[in-house]
C-alpha cells in the first residue's frame, strides 16, 4: 500500500515550511507598528487580554523583561482549560486570571481585577475587544486621574489588514490626529488617541 501525499496548493506555504531551524529568512511586507518600550525607563508593564489571541503580549512581556520591567500579564478566559498555561511563564511574570465559570482566579471579567492593576502599572499594553478599550480609558481616568500618552497601548484587530498596505482603507479608525489606517499606522495604536 502506498501513501498518495498531495502538494500543497499554496506554494508559499509549501516553501515556508521546508525552511529548516536556522534559515535565513528574507522578508519583505506590510509591518505597521507593534507595541514599543520607552527608551531608558524601567518600570511595572502591565499586560492585559480579554482574548484568546495573546501572542503580542508575550513578545512585549520578552522584551520588557530583557530590559528589567517588573510584568504582570492579565488574562480572561471563559474557563481555567482555555487560559494560557502559566507554567510555560517565566517564573518572575506575575499572573492574573479571571474566569467566567470561576474556575481559576478570580471569578468574572477581567475588568474588575483592573482598578487595582492600574495604580501598579507605569504602562499598560493590551490585545482585546473594543468594550474593554473603551473600559481601561474610562478606568484610567478614574482610577490614575488621567493617562498621558505612552501609558494606554492597544492592539486594534478587528477589520484588520484586508490588503495591508493602506491602499483599500478597510481599515480605518478615527484618532485624535484624524483618520489612520490599522495596517499602515498601526495595528497597535496609544489607546489615548483613539475616538472609541
Amino acid at each position: 500500500m502506498s501513501l498518495l501525499l498531495r502538494p500543497d496548493p499554496d506554494p508559499g506555504m509549501a516553501w515556508l515550511s521546508a525552511r529548516k531551524e536556522g534559515d535565513i529568512l528574507d522578508l519583505i511586507g506590510p509591518l505597521g507598528t507593534g507595541f514599543v518600550l520607552p527608551d531608558n525607563v524601567v518600570g511595572n508593564l502591565l499586560l492585559v487580554s480579554d482574548q484568546q489571541m495573546i501572542v503580542p503580549l508575550l513578545g512585549q512581556m520578552e522584551r520588557a523583561m530583557a530590559v528589567g520591567f517588573s510584568v504582570t500579564l492579565a488574562l480572561e478566559s471563559k474557563r481555567a482549560t482555555t487560559l494560557y498555561p502559566v507554567a510555560a511563564l517565566p517564573p518572575l511574570v506575575e499572573f492574573q486570571a479571571a474566569t467566567l465559570d470561576g474556575s481559576r482566579g478570580y471569578h468574572g471579567s477581567i475588568i474588575d481585577l483592573l482598578p487595582d492593576l492600574l495604580r501598579w502599572a507605569d504602562m499598560v499594553c493590551t490585545v482585546g475587544s473594543m468594550e474593554l478599550y473603551r473600559t481601561l480609558k474610562r478606568q484610567v481616568k478614574e482610577v490614575r486621574f488621567g493617562a498621558y500618552k505612552g501609558f494606554l497601548y492597544g492592539l486594534v484587530a478587528e477589520n484588520l489588514m484586508a490588503c495591508g498596505v493602506g491602499a483599500c482603507l478597510s481599515c480605518t479608525i478615527e484618532t485624535e490626529a484624524g483618520l489612520k489606517l490599522r495596517c499602515v499606522d498601526g495595528p497597535v495604536f496609544d489607546l489615548e488617541t483613539l475616538q472609541i
